[in-house]
């Protein structure tokens, strides 16, 4: 049977973190779960209660939109990542957020990406598609490479243990993301989803998932099929 683990940054949502971690916890009660601190509040109680590996680490950086604000940030946060799932045997590590709720257990079985939940209306920049296409990578929609993890995704832990492998790696990928790509794009989700083109892994959806600004977002909530629902920030302070 495969298996999950959860990694968590958070800061200062403390209503919202205990939702989140108490939903994950009603269908994943004994899988890990990383709950890194990202230099705000101290949710050390919080991590015993929901038996969490708790971190209080310096504040990572970035901009008014969320993106990292140097290369050097782009960094700390993927060696941050790297040192959460290194160790793990666990077949995937689930991104949660404190907009994202974890309503049933997702069907691992039917998980067919490296990582599973994107958005297929946003794509990388344009140097990062014409990198990858000299990179021998096909293009993944007419449009362009579209990219998942964000909140909600789920991402293959031995695929990223070996693409990540060390610090000279990570740093080299880095290196090159940024070289490539414009400021305002440096994010985690845009990071790990270039990563993963250039090792040569997936991006898909997964069945369960969903964003509160879809279409269907009510039908899909009254209907009970949401597994993971990202986007939901009625709990924010």
């Amino acid at each position: 049977m495969k298996k999950i683990a959860a990694f968590y940054q958070c800061y200062k949502q403390r209503k919202s973190l205990n939702y989140v971690l108490q939903k994950f916890r009603e269908s994943y009660p004994d899988e890990k779960c990383f709950l890194i601190c990202d230099g705000g509040l101290d949710f050390y109680e919080e991590s015993k209660k929901y038996n969490c590996f708790y971190s209080f680490l310096e504040k990572l950086e970035t901009n008014k939109n969320l993106t990292f604000n140097s290369n050097d940030t782009c960094k700390k946060f993927l060696f941050r990542f790297f040192s959460c799932i290194k160790d793990l045997e666990e077949d995937y590590v689930l991104i949660l957020e404190d907009d994202v709720i974890v309503y049933s257990k997702i069907d691992l079985d039917s998980l067919s990406a490296q990582i599973n939940g994107c958005n297929k209306n946003e794509f990388l920049n344009k140097n990062i598609e014409r990198l990858l296409v000299c990179n021998s990578i096909n293009l993944q929609s007419p449009r362009g490479f579209y990219y998942g993890g964000c909140g909600g995704s789920i991402l293959d832990i031995q695929f990223f243990k070996k693409a990540l492998k060390d610090e000279i790696t990570m740093s080299k990928l880095v290196d090159l993301y940024c070289s490539f790509s414009p400021k305002e794009t440096w994010a985690s989700d845009t990071i790990l989803s270039f990563i993963c083109y250039l090792c040569g892994g997936k991006i898909d959806q997964y069945d369960g998932y969903c964003e509160t600004w879809y279409p269907d977002y009510k039908l899909r909530a009254d209907s009970e099929v949401i597994k993971v629902l990202h986007q939901y920030k009625d709990l924010y302070e």
